[in-house]
């Protein structure tokens, strides 16, 4: 999985993410099953598998509209400061030449 990883308002990471398999899990000779399950213990993994990689899934997804909405509210706050220096700029070349009008008379 490709997905951005939130780091704060200004930053975020690209990031992957590899998965194991859910025939890597079942079959795993090393996992040790202290206890007898209803169903069977694969039917279990496998069912907790998908609600995992669902779980995951949204995660990974909640995460990187984190960042777009983060970087569209950066963009925003840029683009209302910029509106605003523009304004005060404007203001005071139109008070410069009224001014100067009035100077003139």
């Amino acid at each position: 999985f490709v997905f951005n990883y939130f780091n704060s308002v200004i930053s975020y990471t690209p990031t992957t993410w590899r998965l194991p398999g859910i025939n890597r899990i079942v079959n795993d000779e090393s996992r040790q099953q202290p206890y007898v399950t209803d169903p069977d213990h694969e039917t279990m993994l496998s069912s907790n598998y998908q609600f995992g990689m669902a779980a995951l899934l949204f995660g990974l997804a909640t995460e990187t509209q984190s960042c777009e909405i983060a970087g569209r509210m950066t963009a925003m706050d840029n683009a209302t400061t910029n509106g605003e220096d523009l304004a005060k700029e404007l203001e005071l070349q139109y008070n410069k030449e009224r001014q100067a009008a009035i100077t003139t008379e």
